[in-house]
């Protein structure tokens, strides 16, 4: 989703900020920049940890469906 100038300009207008269309472009630019990768290793680290944090929950849904049963 990319946000408009004008979707920015609404959100400052509501925070009662001062400069808004200087604001909102500075936001936007920086919001379109290229963003920072992480290292191979690092992303595959996170991967394995969000998977055993699902299969984590994955296991607890079924025990409490389990006991619920009992």
């Amino acid at each position: 989703m990319r946000l408009t100038k004008s979707q920015i300009v609404a959100v400052l207008a509501r925070q009662r900020r001062h400069h808004r269309d200087r604001k909102a472009a500075s936001i936007q630019a920086a919001l379109r920049e290229p963003q920072l990768g992480l290292p191979a290793p690092v992303t595959a680290a996170y991967a394995a940890a969000v998977t055993a944090h699902a299969q984590v929950l994955t296991a607890l849904n079924e025990q409490i469906d389990a006991l619920e049963a009992e």
